[in-house]
C-alpha cells in the first residue's frame, strides 16, 4: 500500500510497474521519500500530546489581536491504508494547553480553543485528552492512538484579515510534566512532519482543504522552512496536514 506505479498512479496491492524512463524512476524515489519523512507512524503509542510550531503574522500590533485556533485529528483507518478513519475534536470542552514563545518560557491556559495573540512565535501543545472522537465516525479500540496519526488539521479564526500563518514541527510530545519542568520541548517531543522536502508542486497531495481554504506556500522560516497559510478574501481558514 501507498506505492505508486511507473505511471505515477497509487495502487493498492501487488508490485509496482517499473518506470519506464529515469525520470519517472526519480520521480517514484522522490514520493516515496517525501512519504517516509511525513510518516508518523513510528510515533511512540504513550504519547501524550499533539505539538507543532507556529508564527502569526497580521496587521494587528504584537499581543492585541487573539487568532481563535481550534485543532483536529485524523486516525489511520486500519481496513483502509492510506485513508483517514476515526476524527477527534479538541473544541467541545474546555482543556488546558501550553505554548513557548519567544521569551523561552512555557506557559499554559485553559479554553475549548487556543488563543493565539498576534505576534506569536513559537510551540503549542496540546495533551491528546482534550480530544474526543465525533461520533460520527467508528474506532475499533475507542481511543487516539499517537501512533496512528494521519492527519492534523488547522481551523483558524483571525482577527484581522488577511493575517499570515506558518506551521512547522508538528509532532507528539512524550512528556507533559518533563516538558513543562524543563522548558525543553525539542527533547521531549518527536516530529513527524516537517516542509523541509516537500516541493511545491507535491504540496496540494498533503495540504488541502477541510473549509474555507487558503493560499498554501512553503516559504523559508527560522526553522528552515515552514508551510505559510493565509486567507485569501476571509478571517477564516481550515486546512488539513497529512502526516502518513
Amino acid at each position: 500500500d501507498g506505492q505508486i506505479d511507473g505511471s505515477g498512479k497509487p495502487i493498492k496491492a501487488g508490485y509496482p510497474t517499473p518506470p519506464k524512463t529515469r525520470q519517472e524512476a526519480l520521480d517514484v524515489i522522490e514520493e516515496f521519500l517525501i512519504r517516509q519523512y511525513l510518516t508518523m507512524s513510528g510515533a511512540n503509542p504513550n504519547a501524550q500530546g499533539v505539538v507543532f510550531w507556529m508564527k502569526v503574522d497580521d496587521p494587528t500590533p504584537p499581543g492585541d489581536g487573539k487568532t481563535r485556533l481550534q485543532i483536529m485529528l485524523g486516525e489511520e483507518d486500519p481496513n483502509n491504508k492510506g485513508h483517514m478513519g476515526a476524527v477527534y475534536f479538541s473544541n467541545w470542552k474546555e482543556f488546558n494547553y501550553y505554548y513557548k514563545g519567544k521569551d523561552g518560557k512555557v506557559n499554559s491556559d485553559k479554553s475549548n480553543y487556543v488563543s493565539v495573540p498576534s505576534g506569536f512565535e513559537g510551540y503549542i501543545v496540546i495533551p491528546f485528552s482534550a480530544f474526543e472522537k465525533h461520533p460520527a465516525y467508528h474506532d475499533p479500540n475507542g481511543v487516539l492512538d499517537p501512533d496512528k496519526l494521519f492527519m492534523v488539521s488547522f481551523d483558524l479564526h483571525a482577527s484581522t484579515a488577511g493575517s499570515k500563518y506558518y506551521f512547522d514541527n508538528i509532532g507528539v510530545v512524550n512528556d507533559i510534566a518533563k516538558l513543562v519542568s524543563t522548558g525543553d520541548i525539542e527533547k521531549n517531543s518527536d516530529f513527524g512532519q516537517n516542509f523541509e522536502n516537500i516541493p511545491d508542486t507535491q504540496l496540494a497531495n498533503f495540504v488541502f482543504p477541510l473549509g474555507p481554504s487558503a493560499t498554501k506556500q512553503i516559504v523559508s522560516s527560522a526553522n528552515g522552512k515552514a508551510l505559510m497559510l493565509q486567507s485569501p478574501s476571509g478571517s477564516q481558514i481550515h486546512e488539513g496536514v497529512k502526516v502518513s
